[in-house]
């Protein structure tokens, strides 16, 4: 969760403290997510590889060497936000500051949700690098190989739970569907329907007394092209099937454990930036700037796992 703000030159730093809420409050991980604080754009710390080995030895005899496998990693941090405009007179005719206001919190919405996709899918080069980017090897379990994909059980659930380090996971992501077929399996299986409360305080359902967050799908504006909408679906069925890959049909579940310095963790250099620009010189429109240095880290090799490959039944 974003706890650190700045708000420049704000003429009404109640209203734009709103923005920040926005931002959190539109992203389900970002409620789950605690961040960093760092002064620069390169974050450099050591992941857990291999353990050493421990053997017994006998009177006068040595230990064969064996040391353990640290690996250094270095994360970027990255900027990301935009501008929002509002002509004065529109501003005037549309209730003055409250107006503008609502434009950027639209832009705040706008951003946590491209956040929020990019923690699952972020490509890195040039962005951040997401789950689906970070997770291999063990981490990542099939549901099958069907052509087209495989329908979810709840042993498959299972088995993605105790894929993450510790008693269990903080939370498991997935998409609408998913979380429909989840109860359906649990009510076939007489489990009944629980709701937990997270730390954060907020009310989600849960299985084995994890929450469930649904991760859903939005567009909005191309920034590049502007007019022509871009949807966003990070945990949508568009993934390929794991037979043969020939159709973007399937999607992915994914456990996380969070924890700063410990298991999956944001990184955020200075504040986020909430900037009354004021009027444009030259234009009759102000402009409030939305600008965030933020970036992710996974501590431990078992901070999380994904689930994929599972067809939309």
């Amino acid at each position: 969760m974003i706890t650190q703000a700045n708000f420049e030159n704000t003429k009404n730093p109640e209203l734009l403290k709103s923005v920040v809420e926005t931002v959190n409050g539109s992203s389900p991980v970002l409620g789950f997510l605690d961040f960093m604080p760092l002064n620069n754009n390169k974050f450099q710390y050591n992941r857990e590889g291999m353990l050493p080995g421990v053997a017994y030895r006998d009177f006068n005899e040595e230990y064969a060497e064996n040391t353990g496998v640290i690996v250094p990693d270095t994360e970027t941090l990255y900027i990301f936000g935009g501008d929002s405009d509002v002509d004065v007179k529109m501003m005037a005719a549309n209730g003055g500051i409250a107006y503008r206001t609502a434009l950027d919190v639209q832009k705040a919405k706008a951003q946590g949700l491209f956040f929020t996709n990019e923690f699952f899918v972020g490509a890195g080069a040039g962005r951040i690098s997401g789950l689906r980017n970070r997770l291999t090897g063990d981490q990542v379990l099939d549901a099958g190989s069907s052509d087209g994909g495989d329908e979810l059980t709840l042993d498959m659930l299972d088995e993605l739970i105790v894929s993450v380090d510790g008693e269990q996971p903080d939370v498991l992501f997935m998409n609408q569907k998913l979380w429909l077929k989840v109860n359906k399996l649990m009510r076939s299986a007489g489990q009944a329907r629980e709701m937990v409360t997270t730390s954060f305080g907020a009310l989600l359902p849960s299985y084995a007394n994890i929450p469930i967050a649904r991760i859903g799908s939005v567009q909005m504006d191309n920034p590049a092209d502007q007019g022509t909408p871009i949807t966003l679906d990070p945990l949508g069925f568009n993934e390929p099937d794991l037979d043969d890959g020939d159709q973007d049909v399937t999607a992915s579940i994914y456990a996380v454990r969070f924890g700063k310095g410990e298991y999956v963790s944001g990184l955020q250099c200075g504040a986020f930036d909430v900037e009354d620009c004021g009027k444009l010189p030259g234009t009759n429109k102000e402009r409030t700037k939305l600008d965030w240095m933020a970036g992710l880290a996974t501590f431990h090799p078992k901070s999380a796992a994904r689930l994929r490959g599972l067809r939309n039944v």
